[in-house]
């Protein structure tokens, strides 16, 4: 088996213009054979992250990395089925920093003794109406989908399993109940005074 890595990029409005954000994923596994199987492997990713994000956000395309630590080989463009397709009833969408997140323990501790997850963080939370810390049981469920794809084995075009760039695996998953942030590149710098 193999660690190579794979990044999906997305795009959606925030403070009046179109932010990027990605999410790379390290994966243990077979290497994908050629184009059409990287094609492949970003379509299952796609798919899979697309469940947990409402329609504002669309996918624009990917980068494939046989080598970890090199630059891209492989790249690829969505134009069509691209925008996210959770249903946000009963919820409001939040601003652009809002953020979700799934993660995986992978059964490490650091030198500190905290364990180690793998974390991945999406934009934007969807907040339940009424409850607005609280994220919408349809996008956390959705997360634990896309984090139960990760790790089944299966579902990745292979026989494949998301780990840290060490090659050791991400467990069971979990996802975010309650809203957090993350610092998107337009959020810009603190006023000095």
């Amino acid at each position: 088996m193999a660690v190579f890595k794979i990044t999906t990029l997305k795009t959606f409005s925030y403070r009046g213009a179109a932010e990027e954000y990605s999410n790379t994923y390290y994966l243990d596994g077979t290497l994908p054979a050629d184009d059409a199987a990287w094609t492949a492997l970003a379509l299952v990713l796609k798919n899979s992250e697309k469940l947990c994000l409402p329609s504002t956000v669309t996918w624009t395309h990917w980068y494939g990395y046989s080598d970890p630590t090199a630059n891209a080989d492989k790249s690829g463009v969505w134009t069509s089925s691209n925008t996210g397709t959770l249903s946000t009833t009963g919820g409001v969408i939040g601003p652009g920093d809002s953020a979700v997140w799934v993660r995986w323990d992978t059964g490490e501790l650091s030198s500190s003794g905290k364990k180690v997850y793998l974390r991945k963080y999406f934009h934007p939370a969807v907040f339940t109406t009424g409850a607005p810390d609280t994220i919408l049981s349809a996008q956390a469920t959705a997360l634990l989908a896309h984090g139960s794809t990760m790790t089944d084995g299966t579902s990745l075009a292979g026989s494949r399993i998301i780990c840290r760039p060490n090659g050791h695996h991400g467990g069971t998953a979990a996802a975010s109940t309650y809203v957090t942030t993350r610092t998107l590149k337009r959020r810009g710098k603190r006023p000095t005074s």
